[in-house]
């Protein structure tokens, strides 16, 4: 999880100069995306892990519980975690897809995975985040070496 938003924030470098305004949003969505998971994992440590051993498994299961019917929770973790996370991603796919710069079938990749982890179930072994790694990846390979001209949206050197 630490890499992810430096990823995201990455495509997002590298699209802004062809599809502005679709990875502004897309940036914006996946990182109230990010910031919802991050509360999604602070309240499962909360539940899972500190209230079994304070209060006991019983009152942990309670707690657990609870926090999934609170509106405060739903609405500050799961919500921005689901929505932020499957549309921004969706989104700077789309701005990827557009330039010419990003090669597209990580692009598709990083799309199987919202479609498999949002609406399918597990198949064997296998996982969808398994595609979010290998998708971000060769994303991340294929950033690095890219030359100036195309990683700055400029012909100029030292130019932003």
């Amino acid at each position: 999880m630490l890499f992810l938003p430096i990823a995201v924030l990455g495509l997002a470098h590298v699209t802004r100069h062809r599809a502005p305004r679709l990875t502004a949003a897309g940036i914006l969505l996946t990182m109230w995306g990010f910031w919802g998971f991050h509360n999604v994992l602070a309240l499962g440590y909360a539940a899972g892990t500190i209230a079994p051993r304070a209060l006991g498994v019983d009152a942990a299961v309670r707690l657990n519980e609870a926090f999934l019917e609170h509106p405060g929770s739903v609405m500050g973790a799961l919500v921005p975690h689901l929505v932020g996370s499957f549309l921004g991603l969706v989104l700077l796919v789309m701005a990827g897809w557009r330039g010419s710069t990003l090669p597209r079938v990580p692009l598709a990749r990083l799309l199987a995975f919202l479609l498999w982890d949002f609406l399918l179930p597990l198949v064997g072994p296998l996982e969808a985040h398994l595609l979010l790694l290998v998708s971000f990846g060769w994303l991340g390979v294929h950033v690095a070496r890219m030359s100036w001209r195309e990683w700055s949206g400029t012909g100029d050197r030292g130019t932003y």
